[in-house]
């Protein structure tokens, strides 16, 4: 349970505090606009725990899977805005992303934590996993900072950027899973396994899940729209930048 719990943060957490490393990395945000970002992601968790069995009588049982579709589309689109325009446009489109991504993965944790504690009877390593969990995946975050910022010099926009990209590209991928699973999108055959290698569901599949999509046993639609959001980042990003050498 302890290792359970602690892979639960990482998967997690660990999403919501890459997205504030790369958006950081791009554009330094006051703390203000940071801390409504958190209170917003904090209060949508709320509501999305709270209403849960009301929200997943509707769609035939497939409206809570619809509902995190549809924010983490709407996820995408604030991270192709900030990749177009990153230092002109808006600070509340980037904290909206941000708002967004706490959202989903806080209500998905605070979801997995309680079936935990409803089915142990003692929650003595739910707490130690959860202690361990937010201490490795805020450490991971501070130090992938540090190093992004000394190793990027001049270039660190353009390196937040693309990192960016393949994290947003990873969440897209993940997601379109949910789709499967309520028979929206075809099930198909893995198109490669690496499980025996790396499974995803271990620490450093994890990891690797969150930065750059890895996916073991990725099928099909995995493919695809993991492969179709990287490249509209790397559009979007490709015209902000011509843009910018346009007007220069």
């Amino acid at each position: 349970m302890l290792i359970n719990t602690l892979l639960l943060f990482v998967r997690d957490l660990m999403p919501v505090l890459m997205l504030l490393v790369w958006l950081l990395l791009l554009r330094r945000y006051g703390w203000r606009a940071l801390s409504l970002a958190l209170l917003c992601g904090v209060a949508g968790s709320a509501v999305l725990v709270v209403y849960a069995d009301v929200i997943t009588e509707l769609a035939d049982g497939a409206s809570m899977e619809l509902v995190f579709v549809g924010l983490q589309l709407g996820l995408f689109v604030m991270v192709l805005l900030t990749l177009w325009q990153p230092k002109q446009m808006s600070t509340g489109v980037t904290m909206m992303a941000l708002a967004i991504a706490l959202m989903v993965n806080g209500a998905n944790l605070i979801f997995y934590l309680s079936g935990y504690l409803y089915a142990v009877t003692s929650s003595q390593s739910i707490v130690l996993g959860a202690l361990l969990g937010l201490g490795i995946t805020l450490s991971a975050a501070i130090l992938l900072y540090a190093l992004a910022s000394w190793l990027g010099g001049r270039h660190l926009p353009l390196v937040a950027a693309l990192m960016l990209s393949l994290f947003i590209a990873g969440q897209l991928a993940h997601t379109s899973h949910l789709l499967v699973q309520i028979d929206w999108l075809s099930q198909s055959d893995p198109w490669w396994n690496t499980a025996e290698f790396l499974p995803e569901n271990s620490l450093i599949g994890q990891f690797l899940a969150v930065l750059l999509g890895y996916q073991d046993t990725p099928g099909q639609w995995q493919v695809i729209s993991y492969f179709a959001a990287l490249l509209g980042c790397v559009s979007a990003l490709g015209a902000s930048r011509f843009k910018r050498k346009f007007h220069s």
